[in-house]
C-alpha cells in the first residue's frame, strides 16, 4: 500500500486515495454464462454451504420438465443437468427453491388443476422417494423455505378460491400439514423465507401492494409487519428478516427494512440505490444482504446498520428479469432470464465474496 500502487481486490485502499476495490473503479468479477442451452424459464439459485455448491433450477421448454444442476464457486459444474419432475404439463410458473441443510427443497405447479408438489433433491441428483402433492386447485408461485433442522414451508397462490396465499409445512418425515391460511384476501407473487424458529412471507396486495407476515415454524398465527411501497421482495440470514419494496408515487426511491427473527425492527427504512432499482431478488450475507434488481440487473449491497455499500452491475439489460441471488462467505450468484443472441435465454454469473473477485 502506497500512493499510485495499483488498485488490487483485497479489501484494502492499496493506492491511499481513501477508496478501496469497486469503489475505486475495480469491475464486478466473474463471468455471464448461459445457465443451459435447455433452459427457458423460472431460474432459481441456491448456495449450499455444508456443500460448497450452488444449485441451479430451471424449467425447460425443450424438454418440458423442471431441471437442476450444480456448480462449485468457482463456476465449474459438479452435477449435470438433472430432471426433477416431467409430468407433461406445462409449467404455471415459479419454481420454488432453498436449501436445508441436507438437501434442496424444490416446489412447482402445473396448470389445468394440476396442484402444487414438492421433492427434496440432493447436491449430487438424489430424488426424495416421494413426490407429494399439497393440493389439486389452479395454484402457482410456489416458494420454499426451511426451518434450520426443522419442517419445510411451501407456501403458493391458491387462484381457485381465492386469489389467497395458503402453506403448508412438511416434516424431516415427509409429512404433510394440512393447508394453512397466511392471506385470505390476496396471494400474487408470494416470497417466503425463515430464520430462527419463525417464517416470514411476503406478497403483493391490491395495487401491488406490500404485504408482509411473521408466522411460527408450522406456518402458524400470521403477525403483520408495517412496509410502505409495493411488490416486496424478502430476503433472510441467521440475524433476521430483510425487505425491499419498489417505489410509488409517494416514494422517490425503493425502501430497506430489517427485522430480527422474531420481527422486531432492526432498522430502517432507508432509501435504496434510485428510482429505476426495481428490487427483484435478495441474500444475506456476512455484513447484511445484497438485493438485486431486474430490468438493468444491479445489486446493491446494505450493511447490517442499513447503510448502503457497493452498487454493482451484473448486466445492462434492458429486459432481465426472473431473477434470483444466493450466497454467502464463499460467493455468490445470481441466475436471471436475458436476451442472448435475439433468444430468451438463462444466465448466471458468479463473484466472490470481495465482488470483484
Amino acid at each position: 500500500m502506497y500512493p499510485g500502487a495499483p488498485e488490487v481486490c483485497d479489501g484494502l485502499d492499496n493506492d491511499c486515495n481513501g477508496k478501496a476495490d469497486l469503489a475505486d473503479g475495480l469491475a464486478l468479477g466473474g463471468t455471464t454464462k448461459v445457465i443451459d442451452p435447455t433452459a427457458s424459464r423460472f431460474p432459481a439459485i441456491a448456495w449450499a454451504p455444508e456443500k460448497s455448491v450452488f444449485g441451479i433450477a430451471f424449467y425447460s421448454n425443450d424438454n418440458a420438465g423442471v431441471y437442476f444442476q450444480t456448480l462449485n464457486s468457482a463456476g465449474t459444474i459438479v452435477t449435470p443437468t438433472t430432471l426433477v419432475d416431467s409430468p407433461g404439463v406445462p409449467l404455471n410458473n415459479d419454481i420454488g427453491w432453498a436449501w436445508g441443510g441436507e438437501a434442496f427443497g424444490a416446489a412447482w405447479s402445473w396448470d389445468s388443476g394440476g396442484g402444487t408438489y414438492f421433492r427434496t433433491v440432493s447436491s449430487t441428483g438424489g430424488l426424495g422417494v416421494v413426490r407429494t402433492i399439497l393440493d389439486t386447485h389452479e395454484q402457482g408461485n410456489p416458494q420454499v423455505a426451511r426451518i434450520a433442522g426443522g419442517n419445510w414451508g411451501v407456501a403458493f397462490s391458491n387462484f381457485s378460491t381465492g386469489p389467497a396465499l395458503e402453506g403448508v409445512t412438511i416434516s424431516s418425515t415427509g409429512a404433510v400439514s394440512p393447508i394453512a391460511t397466511i392471506d385470505a384476501t390476496f396471494g400474487s407473487s408470494p416470497q417466503l423465507e425463515s430464520s430462527g424458529a419463525n417464517f416470514a412471507a411476503a406478497l403483493s396486495g391490491t395495487n401491488g401492494q406490500a404485504i408482509a407476515y411473521l408466522m411460527t415454524s408450522s406456518l402458524a398465527s400470521p403477525s403483520p409487519f408495517t412496509l410502505q411501497g409495493s411488490a416486496p421482495v424478502l430476503g433472510s440470514g441467521p440475524g433476521g428478516f430483510a425487505f425491499a419494496t419498489t417505489s410509488t408515487a409517494t416514494m422517490t426511491a425503493p425502501r430497506f427494512y430489517s427485522f430480527d427473527p422474531n420481527g422486531n425492527p432492526i432498522c430502517g427504512p432507508v432509501d435504496l440505490a434510485d428510482s429505476t432499482f426495481v428490487p427483484a431478488a435478495m441474500t444475506a450475507t456476512p455484513t447484511g444482504y445484497l438485493v438485486a434488481s431486474s430490468g438493468k440487473l444491479r445489486v446493491q449491497e446494505v450493511l447490517a446498520n442499513c447503510a448502503m455499500g457497493a452498487l454493482l452491475t451484473v448486466d445492462d439489460g434492458p429486459n432481465d428479469d426472473e431473477v434470483g441471488i444466493s450466497g454467502g462467505a464463499s460467493g455468490y450468484g445470481v441466475v436471471w432470464s436475458g436476451v442472448v443472441t435475439s433468444a430468451l435465454l438463462l444466465e448466471r454469473r458468479l463473484f466472490g465474496p470481495k465482488y470483484c473477485n
